[in-house]
């Protein structure tokens, strides 16, 4: 990785990293082997400090893992990346993986499409979405559906919502309501984690009114 410009490794090993200002990427690798045969995926990960650091105050109070820095933005997977792969013949749709033989040739296969992967797919989809502009066009102007492979964890409601302020959308009222609805239903059904996070999410909202945008 450190020939494609990752010169650290996160410190579980998990992860190549770029440390760029603002942001952080990682690249992480999966392999999985069964019965001879390799199944490896992909992750693209980055996190835009800009986005997180504007709702990471607030993260005791949601009971999540209480370390500043470690929420990515967006992950981008192998399939999003390149849709094309489910119609390859190594790709096994059952384990959303390539599946490659545990041979010599397997392996400089693995190699030459790993490059080919983050090079012509992930890269520049991943450059693409850096773009605050772009991320709320995915996230906020389309059905709710569509963004769920692009931000995850049970904070992105707050993400979400600081994104559509930094893309200066009109809609921000609305997306605030109608997310801030949905948490109070959840707060509703006794799960612990929503307990407080209606508070959280006015809090956030009125944090933004001072945020001037990003675009």
């Amino acid at each position: 990785m450190k020939g494609l410009g990752f010169p650290e490794v996160d410190r579980d090993g998990s992860h190549a990293v770029r440390v760029e200002p603002g942001k952080r990427i990682r690249v992480g690798v999966t392999i999985r082997a069964l019965g001879g045969i390799v199944y490896p995926n992909l992750a693209y990960v980055v996190r835009i400090n800009r986005i997180e650091e504007l709702w990471e105050d607030y993260i005791a109070e949601l009971g999540l893992l209480n370390e500043r820095g470690f929420y990515p933005t967006f992950m981008i997977g192998l399939l999003e990346a390149w849709p094309e792969v489910a119609a390859r013949a190594d790709y096994n749709e059952k384990v959303h993986s390539l599946s490659l033989e545990l041979n010599e040739e397997g392996v400089q296969k693995f190699y030459t499409l790993f490059e080919y992967i983050l090079k012509e797919k992930m890269f520049p989809l991943g450059e693409k979405l850096e773009d605050v502009a772009e991320l709320d066009r995915i996230i906020n102007r389309g059905p709710v559906e569509m963004a769920t492979w692009l931000i995850q964890g049970k904070e992105w409601f707050l993400r979400r919502l600081i994104i559509a302020r930094l893309a200066n959308n009109p809609d921000l009222d609305k997306i605030y309501e109608r997310d801030l609805a949905e948490l109070q239903a959840r707060e509703k059904t006794g799960e612990a984690f929503f307990q407080h996070y209606p508070d959280v999410m006015e809090k956030v909202f009125n944090k933004l009114k001072n945020v001037e945008p990003w675009v």
